[in-house]
């Protein structure tokens, strides 16, 4: 017990783990780690749904860190003449104090020093690519739906080509070069990725290294907005995968989608032999709807079916194949998938959210509910990471969410009270469950709950930024 409070104590005096885990959540990204500081500077012991990973760019930054607390003062101590215990205990609790500002500073030396590095390993990685002859890339790029239709369109071409996927979420320029190096086998036919920015280049960076013959660009939603600001910014971010992929490559997106980028005034006109090909979401063929009508796929995910599909036929893979292989389609994890926890049945979309995604998942969480004569119940700590143009994203949540569940648990993020907020304009009638963590949501709906009686809809749980 002692050693704990010593732990305690050390990590409030020297939060340098605290800091380095809130580095570690914004992928090392600066400005991102700049925008939280002012919120977190106080905040301490703030590692509950994750821990610090010390991997080697952590380890580095904190060593530097620690230096450089412990040396600004004792340079500036060796610069002044008079010198007495007020003055040294001011300087070194004032370095201390500032820990988290130091963290901050050694990251963005360190990021700027890998920067420079990184254009040995993004041209490693081109040439790498440029000498598989004849090899074929296609590109994900959009606000939501890159790692589904990523993911959808690989089980359709895998048999008909030596395909290979860039998994998971990697999608910054130095994990996809770092994967191509690292893996990317010489035999390979096709390459499939997503791309995603953080920054105006990076998208551009991405499709330099498989340059692509396809491009995929599934939405420009409002998810992520208080990186680029706007949705004119986001917009302009992912033309870049226009403007960086082969002369005559095929641009796959929704006419939707083509008109919001005529909306923002951004212009998707290319003067080379590119393609680009409008796809109707809203009418898909008939063995799509049955799909969806029979609670195989969610409407969304007939959208990312639809992108996918696209793509297949311009590879030449026969109808019939993309049909047969559509029946035994699988869904990715937590991307709105029904599944089973303990007793319940869940509809899971806890990997990442939007506005529109949520909403588009509480439609299809409401329908499942009333087709299996059950009452549906959503769990959220709302939506994060919003920009100015979608800042009361979370009260129209609640508003939604207000309208079509029965029940509520929300679980007691920063955002909650506006998650509340539009519960209460709804004039929801159900009761809101609290809860302080995701675990926490569980034990309340497994205490409170018949599992024959109510459906679940589980949202993300967020990180500890929000918290």
């Amino acid at each position: 017990m002692k050693r704990e409070k010593l732990q305690t104590l050390t990590s409030v005096l020297f939060p340098y783990d605290d800091f380095l885990y809130m580095l570690q959540l914004e992928l090392y990204y600066p400005k991102m780690y700049f925008s939280h500081l002012g919120r977190m500077f106080f905040k301490r012991n703030f590692q509950r749904t994750g821990k610090l990973e010390l991997t080697d760019r952590i380890r580095i930054t904190k060593v530097v860190s620690v230096v450089l607390t412990i040396g600004l003062p004792t340079v500036v101590l060796l610069l002044i003449d008079r010198i007495n215990i007020a003055v040294i205990l001011l300087l070194y609790l004032n370095s201390i104090f500032l820990i988290p500002l130091w963290i901050g500073i050694v990251n963005s030396i360190f990021a700027l020093v890998l920067k420079i590095n990184s254009q040995r390993l993004y041209q490693a990685a081109i040439q790498k690519t440029s000498k598989i002859e004849d090899l074929k890339s296609i590109v994900i790029v959009g606000s939501f739906g890159k790692t589904t239709t990523k993911n959808f369109l690989n089980q359709i071409v895998q048999f008909n080509y030596k395909t290979q996927m860039i998994p998971g979420n990697i999608n910054t320029p130095d994990g996809i070069a770092k994967w191509i190096i690292d893996n990317l086998k010489s035999q390979t036919e096709l390459i499939i990725y997503e791309a995603d920015g953080w920054s105006k280049g990076e998208i551009a960076q991405c499709c330099k290294l498989a340059q692509p013959d396809i491009v995929i660009i599934t939405n420009i939603g409002d998810q992520h907005l208080e990186r680029l600001g706007t949705r004119r910014n986001l917009a302009k971010t992912l033309r870049e995968s226009i403007l960086q992929s082969k002369d005559t490559a095929r641009i796959i997106m929704s006419r939707k989608t083509a008109q919001e980028f005529n909306n923002v005034g951004v212009s998707i006109d290319t003067p080379k032999q590119r393609e680009i090909i409008k796809i109707d979401t809203y009418n898909p063929p008939k063995y799509l709807k049955k799909l969806a009508d029979g609670g195989e796929v969610t409407l969304v995910q007939v959208h990312d079916l639809m992108y996918a599909i696209e793509a297949s036929r311009i590879l030449k893979i026969s109808n019939d194949f993309i049909q047969d292989t559509i029946k035994k389609i699988e869904i990715p994890e937590r991307r709105t998938k029904i599944i089973d926890l303990g007793n319940f049945r869940v509809l899971d979309d806890s990997y990442n959210i939007s506005l529109t995604t949520a909403k588009s998942a509480i439609h299809e969480g409401k329908k499942i509910a009333e087709e299996n004569d059950k009452r549906l119940l959503v769990i959220t700590a709302g939506i994060p990471e919003l920009g100015m143009e979608n800042i009361n994203a979370n009260v129209h949540l609640g508003m939604e969410i207000g309208e079509y569940a029965d029940f509520v648990v929300v679980i007691n993020s920063i955002l909650a009270n506006e998650v509340k907020s539009g519960l209460t304009r709804s004039d929801f009638k159900g009761k809101i469950h609290h809860a302080s963590s995701m675990n926490d949501a569980w034990e309340v709906i497994t205490q409170i709950f018949d599992p024959n009686e109510v459906f679940v809809l589980m949202f993300p749980e967020l990180t500890d930024l929000y918290y």
